[in-house]
C-alpha cells in the first residue's frame, strides 16, 4: 500500500505519470498481470489504445474528478459508508424509481471507494470471481461487512498475513452480482443514466439543497 503523491509506471507506453489516487493505493500490491492491466488502463496514454470496458470505466473517472471538487481530500471510509446507506435506501425503497435510483447510487459509491483504494471498478464488473449463486439481500449485507471488514484491518494494519484486497475485490464482485440482479438494464447503464443527475450537484457551492434541486442521492 502507498500513501501520499505516487507515481507507476506503464510498460505498454513506457512512461511514468502520477497516480490519481492519494491515499491507501493498493496498485503496486496487485499481481503482476492485474497491476500491468490497472496501471495501462489508468495510463494518460490509455486512449490511444482500445480495451474492452464497460461504462463502469467512464463513471468512475468523472467521479473522481467530480469527488475532487466537492469532497476534496475524503477518505475511502465515507464512500465505503455511503454504500451503506444506499443499501439500507434499496431496503426501503417502494418504487421502482427508488430502487433503480439506490442501485445505481450504490455503483457511484462502488466507483469513489475504488478510487480511493486504487482499485478497478470496470475490470471488477467485467471479470468473474463473484459468488454467482443467488444473492439474497441478506448476503448481499453479509459481504458488504466482508468489504468493511477488508477496509477496517487494513487501516489498522492489523492481521496482515490475511488476504485483505482478495476479500475486499471478492465482496464488491458479489455486491455488483447482486445489484445487476435488481435490473432490466445492464446495472452500468443504469448507473451512468443516473450519474448524469448526480455529477450536476455542487455541493461546494449549495452544501443544503444541491440534492433537492438536482435529484436525490449522494
Amino acid at each position: 500500500m502507498i500513501s501520499g503523491k505516487h507515481d507507476h509506471y506503464c510498460p505498454d507506453h513506457n512512461i511514468w505519470f502520477e497516480c490519481m489516487n492519494k491515499t491507501e493505493c493498493t496498485i503496486e500490491d496487485e499481481p503482476n498481470a492485474v497491476r500491468s492491466q490497472i496501471v495501462t488502463q489508468m495510463c494518460p496514454q490509455a486512449g490511444n489504445i482500445k480495451y474492452p470496458h464497460s461504462k463502469f470505466k467512464t463513471i468512475q473517472e468523472e467521479v473522481l474528478i467530480w469527488q475532487r471538487h466537492n469532497f476534496p481530500g475524503r477518505s475511502p471510509w465515507m464512500p465505503l459508508v455511503g454504500l451503506g446507506e444506499e443499501l439500507g435506501e434499496l431496503a426501503g425503497a417502494e418504487s421502482k424509481a427508488e430502487v433503480n435510483d439506490a442501485i445505481a447510487d450504490c455503483g457511484i459509491y462502488l466507483a469513489d471507494y475504488c478510487n480511493g483504494m486504487g482499485y478497478n471498478l470496470n475490470s471488477f464488473y467485467l471479470t468473474d470471481g463473484a459468488d454467482r449463486a443467488t444473492v439474497s439481500f441478506s448476503k448481499a449485507l453479509i459481504y458488504y461487512g466482508k468489504l468493511c471488514h477488508s477496509h477496517l484491518k487494513q487501516v489498522q494494519r492489523i492481521r496482515m498475513h490475511e488476504d485483505h484486497k482478495g476479500e475486499a475485490v471478492k465482496a464488491i464482485k458479489s455486491i455488483l452480482h447482486f445489484l445487476s440482479s435488481f435490473c432490466e438494464t445492464p446495472l452500468d447503464e443504469l448507473t451512468y443514466s443516473i450519474w448524469q443527475s448526480v455529477r450536476q450537484r455542487d455541493w461546494q457551492k449549495d452544501p443544503n439543497t444541491s440534492h433537492v434541486q438536482k435529484g436525490d442521492g449522494q
